[in-house]
């Protein structure tokens, strides 16, 4: 479970699996957050007990039966040969 913004749990639900390409590498991870949590793209402060606290940028991408689905990004470029 993660803490957003000190106030609002959120439950990583998936993490898809990472996609390649010559020059990136790309992954999502989803989370859900409460009904009654806004469904505004912005950029929130992430807390975990283990894993420390970073920001990442969200975007609701579904509105679920249990819950609004936030997707957070990851792209990174992959070294040159």
């Amino acid at each position: 479970m993660f803490r957003v913004n000190q106030n609002v749990d959120a439950k990583l639900v998936e993490v898809s699996e990472a996609k390649k390409t010559s020059n990136q590498e790309r992954f999502s991870m989803f989370f859900l957050f409460p009904h009654d949590f806004p469904p505004v793209q912005n950029n929130y402060i992430f807390d975990h007990p283990e894993l420390g606290s970073r920001e990442l940028f969200v975007v609701p991408v579904e509105d679920a039966s249990d819950g609004i689905v936030f997707e957070a990004v990851f792209n990174r470029l992959l070294p040159k040969n």
